[in-house]
């Protein structure tokens, strides 16, 4: 997996940006960098997770299913936090440093010294219907199991968010989050984005099955 990250210059020239839809996927994680782009809206690292990550996440779930953690923690303290708070295994170092990479890229794009950490195994559809968050910005991640669902703007009905009607316009059309994406996206709370939110949902899934599911947030200020 290619670690090596960098704050970029708010223009990727050679990354592949779909304006239209206002999504910016790349196999490199210095796509993270356009989420700055006024034009888009989620930003997409498609990667595929180190073999040992993937079977800790199994692990994990298998060891722990209401296993979660969430606070906001110092980026520096983060390796901490993790080794005393997973169980013992093998692959409980690569697991950790997956997570400690994903932080400090988050953490240098947004200046900030502290993340809202929360990593949690999830069964069922917790956010069953398509939603924005009044957010500035979010890191999704999932480490096992289905990923996020979400749409592109040509898809979707933004005035049927405030009713009980849905805002998919084909659900045929439906994109997933694969698990092992990163997925960097704009809330409402993103200044200049008010009334354009990343929309998305929880995958349809029976209950019994299991995710483990990684968010990052920016502090309150």
């Amino acid at each position: 997996m290619d670690t090596n990250f960098s704050l970029p210059e708010r223009s990727i020239r050679t990354m592949a940006i779909t304006q239209s839809t206002q999504t910016a996927r790349s196999d490199s994680p210095e796509i993270l960098g356009e989420i700055y782009q006024p034009p888009v809206n989620v930003a997409i690292w498609q990667r595929v997770l180190d073999s040992a990550v993937a079977s800790y996440s199994f692990f994990l779930l298998e060891q722990n299913a209401s296993f979660r953690i969430q606070q906001i923690h110092n980026v520096s303290q983060i390796r901490t936090l993790l080794r005393n708070s997973l169980p013992d295994s093998n692959e409980k170092n690569p697991f950790i440093e997956d997570i400690a990479l994903v932080v400090d890229m988050f953490s240098l794009l947004f200046e900030a010294d502290e993340v809202g950490l929360r990593l949690q195994c999830v069964s069922g559809a917790p956010c069953p219907a398509f939603h924005n968050d009044r957010i500035p910005c979010r890191l999704l991640l999932t480490y096992h199991g289905a990923g996020s669902q979400w749409m592109d703007e040509s898809n979707l009905d933004r005035d049927a968010l405030a009713t009980a009607e849905s805002p998919c316009l084909d659900e045929n059309n439906i994109h997933n989050i694969a698990a092992g994406h990163v997925a960097l996206f704009k809330g409402e709370g993103w200044e200049g984005n008010e009334g354009n939110g990343w929309v998305h949902r929880s995958p349809p899934q029976p209950s019994h099955e299991k995710r483990l599911v990684l968010t990052l947030d920016l502090p309150p200020k």
